[in-house]
Order: C-alpha cells, then structure tokens, then sequence
C-alpha cells in the first residue's frame, strides 16, 4: 500500500504543525533507491536475505511437523490409539 502524502495535503491534515519534509518527498517522487536500478551488490544482499528468511521459515515447519510426528508415534507406543492400527 503507497500512502505517499505532499508537503501541502500534510499541512492541511495537521495545520497546528510546523512540517520538515525532507527534498523530494512530494507525492508522485519516488526515493533514490527506487529511481536508480540496485546495484549487483544490493540484489545479493536482498537474495540472501530472503533465502535465509526461507530457510527459517521451512526449517520451523519441518520441526512443527517432526513435534506433531513424535506425538503421534508417543500416542501409538503409549496404546491410545491402538485400534487403529488393528484394523
């Protein structure tokens, strides 16, 4: 979502405060990040950055799963659920 606001729309929010908007905060401009293309550097900071945010996140589900397993197997040895496996 871009809520991007002009110095003027601001003002006219909240007319009892003085605005310091920095240069080129106006609506429709974008930041110098955006305008220029990233750099080879940037990119591979951003990819390693959401690999490692995946990895984190699959290797959470994998030990979700393996808990959700060994309750189950637990159930079994314990004979809770026996006649299941008679069947």
């Amino acid at each position: 979502m871009n809520c991007q606001v002009t110095h003027s729309q601001y003002s006219l929010m909240f007319p009892e405060q003085q605005v310091n908007m920095p240069l080129g905060a106006e609506s429709g401009s974008t930041s110098s990040s955006s305008t220029q293309p990233k750099s080879k550097q940037d990119r591979i900071r951003d990819n390693q950055r959401r690999s490692r945010a995946r990895r984190q996140e699959y290797l959470a589900d994998l030990e979700r799963r393996l808990s959700e397993c060994q309750l189950t197997c637990r159930k079994y040895s314990s004979g809770v659920l026996p006649s299941i496996v008679e069947r």
